[in-house]
């Protein structure tokens, strides 16, 4: 009988949608559930079937990271793009498992984060890392959890929310490149039922050290303000009700002699309810917007969503619901266009016996392209079904399959002329541009030989189709007297993605280790002449961190080494590679004080990055320090 349930539920999501939670695999030895914001559900993580990884907030201090992107570095499988991006100081967005930075969905607490370059990825240097409960890194099929964007997979940003008990901290900083900053901290109870967390920072510096290209040298300073504040109040011993906004605003950015502001704005508002005991309604509405003065950039979403978690039948928990979205994008050479989406979802996770879990889901999305004059997409459906097997307790074996897809966004099919590089290129967009599809298969082992000591290995195919990329060397335009190369978006087939990684963290109070490693390959097989993507290349790491305590001192020493090779930008120009050493030390007294000092790239390596532009760090360490007090 449950197993009828079970494939019958799959059999209907192939034709109505489907809904996919967070399935996360947390390699830490101490930590057993997680709360997961897409559908509010608790559960064991190593009885969750999908890949995925966890960022509590030990690996956000333990290596005194400044934002999200900080501990990304140690994630096997993840690449750091990083760039200047248009109004921003020092974007970095994530390519996941070799595939563009586009294809990563980021979320802020369960609602899309949104930033400057829409088109080239998320900036995830948005969220200051002293705001961060943790972070989950899903690497499996990502469309039939949240459709368009999600091709590569979703990272998931998670703040902190008020406790029971109160809280108060202040930070400050100085460092290389004139940086200057400081943070404050305040959370904890207004009531028995009523809980509040305001955190607000403000940072300026002179950006990173561009030696080439010199249209990015000396044009990354900036001064940034955020103000993150959320207030949770429980309904007896039913439900939750949670309110918050989280508001960025970057000022006086030095851009081609001029200076710039930018920001964004994203407030919501979660409601949780338990129905009955086996039913329980989870909804969130919300709307991020950013602001760019330079290239006049503004990109909006507004979305509300809906979805039921149903228990009743025995070792079943079915989950399912709907969403609507609208998102607006305008720009230089962009007009001002508006999207919308419609979509719904089913998802049951299914568990035969102790040893297997099935996960079934697929999800529906319909595109309205009409104010673009473009064809609509969909309906579009996207599966998935993934699968764990604990043939023992020390072993567990995961695979996976889903297929998804990416919508043409407003910029795709509505850009009429933009030239990014001062006039040295003209890019177009096209309306009749098709949705790109990509078909994901996955699968890994995690092997606990001892307790403490935990090993994982994993690999990943894409085949993606009509996949949406720059293409050049077509037409030439006349711009001021000279010819001009064109690149104009058209749909590119059948480009492969394979990739592989592997991972060990080890834990022997007071220390833990971990190291990583990974590499993608990429194969097009029709590009029209065009290499189209970023090539992550191979990348490799290892971290080692303490705490050490001696009566009322305590001493937390770190040191990680993170290196990359073979990398190519997508003109297929070759990136040098690089290791890049960090190093760092806290000292806390009587739990209450600390003193930080951090240094990075000590091996004073230059550094070839790519995000719209190739250009190149300098090789000088750079340093950071300062104090932190729990007032309370």
């Amino acid at each position: 009988m449950n197993t009828l349930i079970f494939l019958s539920t799959v059999l209907c999501a192939g034709f109505i949608s489907g809904f996919a939670e967070f399935n996360v695999q947390d390699t830490s030895s101490d930590a057993y559930t997680i709360i997961v914001t897409a559908t509010r559900r608790a559960e064991p993580l190593r009885n969750t079937p999908g890949i995925a990884y966890v960022l509590d907030e030990e690996a956000l201090t333990a290596t005194n990271a400044k934002t999200a992107a900080d501990v990304f570095k140690y994630v096997p499988g993840l690449d750091l793009e990083a760039g200047t991006g248009v109004g921003t100081p020092s974007k970095q967005t994530v390519s996941m498992n070799g595939t563009p930075s586009f294809h990563t969905l980021v979320l802020l607490d369960g609602k899309r984060l949104l930033s400057s370059h829409f088109h080239t990825g998320t900036d995830v240097n948005l969220v200051p890392a002293g705001n961060i409960e943790r972070i989950e890194v899903v690497k499996d099929a990502g469309s039939a959890l949240y459709g368009s964007d999600a091709l590569g997979g979703v990272i998931n940003i998670i703040t902190k929310k008020g406790g029971a008990s109160p809280s108060l901290s202040v930070t400050g900083r100085i460092g290389t490149e004139n940086t200057a900053a400081g943070d404050l901290s305040l959370t904890g109870p207004v009531n028995a039922n009523l809980f509040h967390s305001l955190y607000t920072s403000w940072e300026k510096s002179d950006g990173l050290p561009i030696d080439t290209a010199n249209s990015r040298s000396g044009q990354l300073n900036y001064k940034q303000l955020t103000i993150s504040d959320r207030i949770d109040c429980r309904i007896g011993e039913r439900g939750t009700i949670g309110a918050s906004v989280h508001y960025v605003e970057e000022n006086d950015l030095q851009w081609r002699g001029a200076l710039y502001d930018s920001w964004l704005f994203m407030p919501g508002l979660d409601v949780s309810l338990k129905l009955k005991d086996d039913l329980s309604l989870a909804s969130a509405v919300y709307y991020s917007q950013w602001n760019s003065d330079i290239s006049n950039e503004k990109n909006t979403v507004g979305c509300p969503s809906l979805w039921l978690t149903y228990s009743g039948i025995s070792r079943n928990v079915l989950i399912g619901g709907g969403e609507y979205a609208w998102r607006g994008f305008q720009r230089d050479g962009v007009k001002n266009n508006h999207q919308s989406l419609l979509a719904a979802f089913l998802q049951d996770e299914y568990a035969p016996f102790s040893q297997l879990t099935l996960l079934g889901a697929a999800r529906m999305d319909y595109v309205d392209n009409g104010a673009n004059g473009s064809d609509n997409t969909g309906p579009v459906i996207s599966p998935k079904l993934s699968v764990l097997y604990r043939p023992v307790k020390m072993l567990g074996v995961r695979a996976g399959a889903g297929h998804g897809f990416r919508a043409p966004t407003v910029q795709d099919l509505m850009e009429s002329r933009y030239h990014p590089a001062g006039g040295g290129i003209w890019r177009y967009g096209s309306h009749s541009l098709k949705p790109e599809y990509s078909t994901n298969v996955n699968g890994g082992l995690e092997l606990s030989l001892l307790k403490n000591l935990t090993l994982i290995g994993n690999g990943y195919l894409y085949r993606l189709t009509d996949m949406i990329a720059l293409v050049s060397g077509e037409r030439d335009t006349v711009y001021q007297g000279r010819n001009v190369p064109v690149i104009e978006r058209k749909n590119i087939n059948d480009y492969t993605i394979r990739s592989a990684e592997f991972f060990v963290h080890y834990r022997m109070k007071p220390l833990v280790f971990e190291a990583g490693a990974s590499g993608s390959w990429q194969k097009s097989d029709d590009t029209d002449g065009e290499d189209v993507l970023f090539y992550p290349g191979r990348n490799a790491f290892g971290k080692l961190y303490a705490d050490i305590e001696w009566r009322a001192l305590s001493l937390s020493p770190y040191a990680g080494l993170s290196a990359c090779f073979g990398r190519k930008s997508p003109g297929g120009d070759e990136l040098r590679n690089y290791k890049n050493l960090q190093a760092g030390l806290t000292l806390s007294f009587a739990k209450r004080y600390e003193l930080f000092v951090n240094g990075v790239n000590l091996l004073c390596q230059e550094m070839d990055v790519y995000e719209d532009a190739l250009y190149t760090i300098k090789g000088e360490s750079r340093v950071d320090g300062g104090f932190r007090v729990k007032v309370y």
